[in-house]
């Protein structure tokens, strides 16, 4: 039954569904036109998506995240940068300049720097840490095929990305660490 005086409006579409729509572009990177249903248009998810986005909520998810993993699992100084992982930054010939070795010294990181005539540090058959996690983000459509013109929403997405990425990585560190009866069976974990 309408709630509306002149009994006009329809009834707001739940949150609920239309955040359904978002994780589904986000996840494959279809535009909302793609996604959209006949009970959750496109102009819906794209008006809910551009108001969640200036409420800053996927920051909040993204840090809640944070905070989570921290808890349960444990960040250090190095996690700030990546995902805890690296002990020594590995570079190239091309930063082996003062600057480097200063801003290594600074943040208290240390370096393996290549030399010329020396192979590299860390060979081609391991991929770096950053350069996984570039990829972790890049597993996600919608911030690799993004079409967004608000930078508002484009950040939504990133931090969205970025939430999802430590909330997986919490679950893959739960799964090998505990056992509780409706634990995921499979590895890859979306």
């Amino acid at each position: 039954m309408p709630t509306h005086p002149l009994s006009c409006h329809r009834q707001r579409i739940a949150d609920r569904r239309v955040f359904g729509r978002v994780i589904a572009a986000q996840v494959h990177g279809l535009s909302y036109g793609r996604i959209a249903s006949p009970g959750c248009s496109d102009r819906t998810i794209r008006r809910r998506l551009r108001d969640w986005a200036e409420l800053g909520l996927a920051e909040q998810v993204h840090l809640l995240a944070l905070e989570a993993y921290d808890r349960m699992i444990g960040r250090d100084k190095v996690a700030a940068l990546t995902d805890a992982a690296p002990g020594t930054v590995h570079l190239d010939q091309g930063n082996a300049g003062a600057p480097s070795w200063a801003l290594l010294d600074e943040l208290d990181l240390e370096g393996d720097i290549a030399r010329h005539g020396v192979p590299a540090p860390r060979q081609a058959g391991s991929p770096w840490t950053v350069e996984r996690t570039h990829r972790w983000m890049n597993g996600y459509g919608k911030p690799r095929l993004c079409t967004e013109k608000r930078c508002v929403v484009v950040g939504f997405y990133l931090f969205f990305a970025a939430a999802l990425v430590v909330l997986r990585r919490l679950i893959q560190g739960a799964r090998l660490r505990c056992r509780w009866p409706s634990r995921p069976t499979t590895r890859r974990l979306r």
